[in-house]
């Protein structure tokens, strides 16, 4: 970090995954890239429930920043996205209005017989393609 300039030509830097990264570390990101910075997340798709930042926690690493919330859902059909609030609900989600089949739950006894299960999906789905 001291006197290392080889970063210097990067102009803008873009942050994926922001929910996974810790507020140290985007003070970091910060010191090694002084650029302009787009950074993008979902704080609802964290992989670690006790390491990840909010939006809030990056405005305080990122003083000038601005935020800008994204709530239309454009990766999943209608049906998914309503069938996903029941689990986890965000009021500010909007879907789209665009249609699929509706999700499926799948019972099973056990851990064994939801393997074969799944092995079972898998095959069936590679069979047909």
């Amino acid at each position: 970090l001291n006197g290392n300039n080889a970063q210097s030509y990067v102009k803008h830097l873009l942050i994926d995954e922001m929910q996974d990264y810790s507020p140290i570390q985007y003070k970091v990101i910060q010191k090694l890239y002084p650029c302009r910075k787009t950074i993008l997340g979902d704080t609802s798709q964290s992989v670690n429930p006790y390491g990840s930042s909010t939006a809030g926690m990056i405005q305080k690493a990122f003083v000038t920043g601005e935020i800008m919330k994204l709530c239309k859902s454009y990766r999943s059909t209608f049906e998914i996205t309503s069938f996903a609030q029941k689990i986890q609900p965000n009021n500010e989600l909007e879907p789209i209005m665009r249609h699929g089949e509706h999700p499926k739950i799948l019972p099973f006894k056990n851990t064994e017989e939801e393997i074969q299960g799944i092995a079972d999906l898998v095959n069936s789905f590679r069979n047909s393609h």
